[in-house]
């Protein structure tokens, strides 16, 4: 399970140590004809392995929302939150970084180049870097809103009550042993709106009827394969619910 949620994490890891030591070098050793761009030019290829992660990022999110199952992988997640290391970030939070690194390495390439003067030595390696750091974050842009999609999935199964058990009974599996992400659902949109019921009867002692109308409050979930209606199941004190029901 673990190899699984953090697939290719390590070298991740190890990569932008690499990158990061060899970064600090040029840094203490800064003058007038220093350039970051041999650094990031040099080990553009190895970000490529950033696209690996993401691959395997909604293979990642699917087994852990199933070790999410386990109340003491909860409490272990709880507890890990709350150290003065993981400032409140939980572990999803932490495996969608290495998708926002690249697109943050391109606005930092991109504004030196605009401030590094055609005459130094190092403006054209900083432009030859930049072209090959945007290459991968084109693949990375598509698949960061994909990895995020897949992200907002994981966060509705978490937060709405009995979600599990519904997809299950549709499904014909156990209780609570369905899963709102599957590979390949997408996150459409969401919405409120009011399912009006009428209910008509004929009172005693009239020749008419009489219908009366009752109004629901509910909000939907679309997705490309399916939608999920959900009911409020708590209301706060200003009339906003904020638990829903499936």
């Amino acid at each position: 399970d673990v190899t699984t949620i953090f697939s290719t994490m390590p070298d991740l890891a190890t990569f932008h140590e690499t990158l990061y030591q060899e970064l600090a070098e040029i840094l203490e050793k800064w003058g007038k004809t220093s350039c970051v761009g041999p650094v990031f030019l040099k080990n553009s290829e190895q970000l490529k392995m950033v696209t690996s992660f993401i691959n395997q990022y909604e293979t990642s999110l699917f087994k852990l929302s199933q070790c999410m199952k386990n109340t003491r992988f909860l409490s272990f997640l709880a507890e890990a939150r709350r150290t003065p290391g993981c400032n409140g970030l939980d572990l999803q939070s932490f495996l969608i970084m290495p998708v926002q690194r690249v697109p943050r390495y391109v606005l930092l390439l991109t504004d030196l180049a605009k401030h590094t003067h055609p005459s130094h030595p190092g403006h054209k390696e900083l432009n030859l870097a930049l072209e090959k750091v945007r290459e991968v974050a084109n693949y990375v842009n598509e698949a960061k809103r994909a990895a995020e999609n897949s992200e907002k999935i994981m966060e509705l199964q978490n937060s709405i009550v009995n979600v599990s058990s519904i997809i299950a009974a549709c499904e014909g599996k156990d209780e609570g042993e369905g899963e709102l992400l599957v590979p390949n659902r997408k996150f459409i949109k969401e919405g409120k709106f009011h399912l009006i019921a009428a209910h008509t009867e004929k009172p005693r002692n009239s020749m008419g009827v009489s219908t009366t109308y009752v109004f629901s409050s509910m909000k939907y979930y679309l997705f490309n394969d399916a939608i999920l209606l959900t009911v409020p199941e708590q209301k706060l004190i200003r009339g906003e619910y904020y638990s829903w029901e499936a």
